[in-house]
């Protein structure tokens, strides 16, 4: 399943991939990191893209409530959930980037 080509563990604090697809998917054989988190992004729906779009300008660590301001709460929401199912933001922003948990902010998974 293409969605598994690449996770992010939690207790490691990594993103991972099962070797056995790395040989198999060519996307998996690609030369940089970043090529992986765009093509992970490119999978999203577009409306999801876009709203991870404001979510950077907004900074590696962002206020969902801030985001629920200029798109709406409910959008703002079911696409940030979409974004944490993928591994690409996480709620975890104190054990990521070691500043207050707050259940309102997210952060850009490094």
């Amino acid at each position: 399943q293409e969605d598994d080509l690449l996770r992010y563990d939690k207790l490691i604090g990594q993103w991972k991939c099962d070797p056995h697809m790395a040989q198999q998917h060519p996307l998996l054989r690609a030369p940089f990191l970043g090529d992986l988190f765009t093509a992970k992004i490119l999978d999203m729906p577009d409306d999801v893209q876009e709203t991870l779009k404001m979510s950077s300008a907004l900074g590696t660590i962002f206020s969902k409530h801030m985001l629920s301001k200029i798109m709406g709460q409910e959008e703002a929401s079911s696409h940030c959930d979409a974004g944490i199912q993928a591994g690409l933001l996480t709620s975890d922003v104190q054990k990521e980037y070691g500043v207050v948990n707050d259940e309102q902010m997210l952060a850009f998974r490094h």
